[in-house]
């Protein structure tokens, strides 16, 4: 399952977004000084996130969570996670074995 954490819980994914944050934009997201979308897998303690910004998208948590990949594939499929004049979706992952999991 997937959820769309409103701004105000942002902080929930805080910590899976953390070595992220040499990413201004993962930052300023998080901290709620730029808009942004974050979908995790539970809203209350999440263990996977995506992170649509500005400036760019991001993974983040746990790669080997398969009810959130398979949830994430089909919003973004369904261009729930993605504005509808996205053409192009680059990912800044953490960990790096998210990169096995994205095709």
């Amino acid at each position: 399952m997937i959820h769309e954490l409103q701004p105000a819980a942002f902080e929930r994914a805080g910590p899976l977004f953390e070595p992220l944050r040499f990413h201004l934009a993962s930052a300023a997201v998080v901290d709620g000084n730029i808009p942004g979308m974050i979908l995790v897998d539970d809203a209350a303690r999440p263990r996977s996130a995506f992170m649509l910004s500005p400036e760019g998208s991001y993974l983040a948590g746990d790669p080997d969570n398969e009810p959130f990949n398979r949830a994430l594939n089909q919003a973004v499929v369904r261009r729930r996670a993605l504005g509808k004049d996205v053409s192009v979706l680059c990912l800044v992952v953490h960990p790096e074995s998210w990169r096995d999991r994205l095709p």
